[in-house]
């Protein structure tokens, strides 16, 4: 293969995943509001905004036009997923955790 098919296929495997979870998001975004999103103010339209931000990141990549701003869009994407959704979540689940683990060890 010669450069210029390696990058292209690069940059089409690397955007499948935010086309797959884009689209899950635009699709079922009441559903990922009301789970992932409860008590936030306009949770619907929050997933939805960010499933229509991955696809356009996505699109991005793949063309390669705007590609670096489309890089770091998404790349700032997953840090605010991580930063709102993802560290919250474990925080909860591990004293949750916590408390079950120490009422166990007690007996």
């Amino acid at each position: 293969m010669n450069l210029l098919t390696n990058k292209v296929l690069g940059r089409v495997l690397f955007s499948v995943p935010f086309i797959v979870f884009g689209i899950n998001h635009v699709l079922n975004s009441a559903s990922m509001g009301a789970m992932v999103l409860a008590g936030w103010p306009m949770a619907q339209a929050l997933v939805l905004i960010s499933g229509l931000a991955m696809l356009a990141g996505a699109v991005g990549i793949i063309s390669g036009k705007q590609g670096l701003y489309a890089s770091l869009g998404t790349a700032l994407l997953l840090v605010i997923y991580i930063a709102t959704i993802h560290i919250p979540g474990l925080i909860a689940a591990g004293s949750d955790q916590g408390n079950s683990f120490s009422q166990c060890s007690d007996s």
